[in-house]
């Protein structure tokens, strides 16, 4: 499964962000339990969508078998492309599972994780991020 990260699984849009991820807001996932949904990034928090959010708790439960997940952006700057790295490394699927956790299970070498358009991604990810995933 590969999902597009920007207003797709979460918001606002990586490349309108000027600061690194800090300070994680605490709230419920999905009546799961308590955890990190949201981190702010200066005056912005960025959000996992509830949709993408139990999408990604489903997959971390086993109810898709053994499907694997990948994502595809095309964050236009390396700033965007740190910023939304590290909101994956705190933002959590289940309490104490961070989404960068979750996309790691089955795929340790970080492939399927094709995000900016640092060489050899470009802005176009049907030609540069979809063939390596």
């Amino acid at each position: 499964c590969v999902l597009d990260l920007d207003e797709c699984v979460w918001s606002p849009e990586m490349y309108t962000l000027s600061h690194m991820p800090s300070r994680p807001l605490i709230g419920d996932l999905n009546g799961r339990g308590e955890g990190v949904v949201g981190v702010h990034s200066g005056g912005d928090v960025i959000r996992i969508y509830p949709g993408a959010l139990l999408a990604m708790q489903e997959v971390a439960d086993g109810l898709h078998g053994e499907m694997r997940m990948a994502v595809a952006s095309s964050a236009d700057t390396p700033l965007a492309e740190r910023i939304g790295r590290a909101a994956m490394e705190l933002l959590e699927v289940l309490p104490g599972l961070t989404m960068a956790d979750l996309l790691r299970r089955g795929c340790e070498d970080g492939r399927n994780l094709q995000i900016g358009r640092q060489p050899p991604l470009s802005s176009d990810k049907s030609r540069t991020h979809f063939p390596i995933l």
